[in-house]
């Protein structure tokens, strides 16, 4: 449900949250994190438009906060780069005369919303409280669900 470009926000703002009282360039984040530096550069650009970041030209410039990361929610990050949390209004196979959905997509429904409402209480600043040097280097853990399956097969 979360994908790696936003894995990758988080790592970054993790990293400008510790860093708050400076602007921090792209090389410097993807040096401190281990992001690519070309895929973050575009992520930093994507959160600069949507007002999540403010970018600071010439000497000592570089990307910073554009608020309090109190004031920056999960979901303000995922909506900053277009992401879209799953619902559905209508049945998703397209079958006809299922002019409501059925339940399974219901509860579907009801679990996204548990999520939406969690992800915007949720702040990048609680996101980050416990994160250290260390655990913003390595960052997530990331096991694709394919390789989960065939593991467990």
């Amino acid at each position: 449900m979360i994908s790696r470009t936003a894995e990758y926000a988080f790592l970054a703002l993790a990293f400008l949250t510790r860093n708050r009282d400076r602007a921090v360039t792209t090389r410097e984040i993807a040096r401190a994190t281990g992001l690519p530096a070309d895929y973050l550069s575009k992520i930093l650009r994507s959160l600069r438009k949507q007002g999540i970041l403010v970018a600071h030209r010439g000497i000592g410039g570089g990307f910073a906060l554009a608020r309090p990361p109190e004031e920056v929610s999960i979901l303000d990050v995922l909506s900053g780069l277009g992401e879209k949390l799953p619902q559905t209004d209508t049945c998703p196979l397209g079958i006809e005369g299922h002019i409501k959905i059925c339940k399974i997509h219901r509860t579907i429904n009801e679990a996204v919303s548990l999520i939406r409402t969690r992800f915007s209480a949720l702040s990048i600043a609680e996101l980050t409280e416990s994160m250290d040097d260390e655990s913003i280097r390595c960052g997530f853990v990331q096991v694709p669900i394919t390789d989960s399956i065939k593991e467990n097969d």
